[in-house]
């Protein structure tokens, strides 16, 4: 029992939470695709797995450690990393 419910309704509730947080950034920036015209196809597909897939994600990576912050923060910090370093060194190539 977890906060006064069972363990599936928990994560399930979390999981729910998590997509809804994931989709408004999502939509924002299908919606500025469009809006700006920029050529990128299939994008929209993209962000729809993604917003689906990431959650599921990081709950499993944050079974990988004791305490599932620090798996969540592990991953937010390689997800920003990657995000930095990424664009830079596509940039330099």
């Amino acid at each position: 029992m977890v906060s006064g419910c069972s363990l599936t309704s928990y994560w399930i509730g979390n999981y729910l939470a998590d997509i809804l947080f994931q989709a408004l950034p999502s939509i924002v920036a299908i919606v500025g695709i469009h809006w700006f015209d920029i050529s990128v196809p299939d994008v929209e597909y993209l962000f729809v797995v993604t917003i689906f897939s990431n959650p599921a994600f990081i709950y499993f990576f944050s079974f990988l450690f004791a305490k599932d912050e620090t798996g969540s923060l592990v991953i937010k910090m390689v997800y920003f990393t990657i995000g930095i370093i990424g664009p830079i060194a596509i940039s330099i190539l």
